[in-house]
């Protein structure tokens, strides 16, 4: 009878263990979605079917504040003649961190960006598009958020049937007493642009290991809910006499590579022998064009970096941003590879 009980005892035991340390599900995908017309292409929808992707985040607007003080609405997002919207959408307002710095009026930044978001929603709605989050996107600093932190709790009262939600930069992780998470029940961690673009001695702004390692240590007490946000996109910083002039957007190191009025300086930098246009963009001779994209290996990285700090399993990746693009250099093995190594 002893002997059958201890069996049973260490029966229980490993399959204890077995349940404990079973690894935990890979990180959902989803995309930021930040062209100023929504419509997918086939191989778009291609993309998100195969992950699956569970979210698209879509930017419907940008605010900005003029000199005057005025409101700015710029952008509003148009939806394509067959949008193809067949997942969780949701939209999202990028709002910059000047537009509360010189702000005059609360009522009317609240009044404005509400006209154009009920707009859009209702456009939405058209489409059949249920809404059930509505996502706030700011660099908000200690000096601002105060004015930040009281637009999201109007936005709660005002959208009690939507679930507000925040980004949140790197540097904002470390929290004190001046500076405080968000009052929301969760935000997505955006974890790209780290560096410094205007340094002319940065080799790549957009992941910057050395700088993303002063902060990531502080995911371990943060006290909001986080998923997080991992960059697929590339360009070309335009330098002249030193001074940041212009960012070429999607801009292959191929095409730098294969352009004769180039000459190469190193790793990732192009000084221009003779002007002409590259890009769309008119580049004048001895202008520099810095390339900076993300690696399988740095996205790699990051996940790891990410597992290793923050507590918990990650429920959500979302990459910026999505674009036909990126499907030769991200496939969708690789994008799934790297939401399980976030856990």
């Amino acid at each position: 009878m002893k002997t059958i009980f201890c069996k049973i005892l260490v029966a229980c035991f490993f399959l204890c263990g077995a349940v404990s340390c079973s690894p935990d599900p890979p990180a959902a995908i989803s995309f930021y979605f930040f062209k100023t017309t929504f419509s997918l292409t086939p191989q778009e929808n291609e993309l998100l079917e195969k992950l699956p992707c569970r979210k698209v985040y879509l930017r419907i607007f940008d605010v900005d504040i003029a000199r005057t003080g005025n409101i700015e609405i710029i952008a509003p997002l148009r939806l394509g003649e067959s949008p193809n919207i067949n997942r969780e959408v949701v939209p999202l307002i990028f709002i910059t961190n000047r537009t509360f710095s010189k702000l005059k009026s609360t009522s009317d930044l609240y009044n404005e960006m509400q006209r154009v978001l009920n707009e859009l929603l209702a456009q939405l709605k058209k489409n059949d598009v249920a809404i059930n989050e509505l996502q706030m996107d700011c660099d908000w600093t200690a000096s601002t958020q105060a004015d930040y932190f009281a637009l999201l709790e109007y936005f709660k009262k005002e959208y009690p049937h939507l679930e507000i939600t925040s980004t949140i930069r790197l540097h904002q992780l470390k929290t004190d007493k001046h500076l405080k998470p968000p009052p929301v029940k969760e935000g997505v961690l955006m974890c790209y642009n780290t560096g410094n673009i205007r340094d002319t001695a940065e080799t790549n702004s957009i992941l910057n290991f050395k700088v993303a390692q002063t902060y990531l240590p502080y995911l371990n007490n943060y006290p909001l809910k986080l998923n997080v946000a991992f960059p697929l996109f590339q360009w070309g910083v335009q330098y002249r006499h030193g001074n940041v002039i212009n960012l070429l957007r999607e801009l292959p190191r191929k095409e730098l590579e294969m352009d004769t009025l180039l000459i190469p300086l190193g790793e990732n930098r192009f000084r221009v022998k003779k002007s002409h246009y590259l890009n769309e963009q008119y580049i004048y001779k001895n202008d520099v064009v810095r390339h900076e994209a993300v690696g399988h290996y740095e996205l790699l990285h990051l996940a790891e970096q990410i597992k290793k700090y923050k507590p918990g399993p990650v429920e959500e990746l979302v990459f910026y941003d999505l674009d036909q693009s990126i499907l030769e250099s991200y496939p969708a093995s690789f994008l799934q590879e790297v939401a399980q190594k976030l856990n």
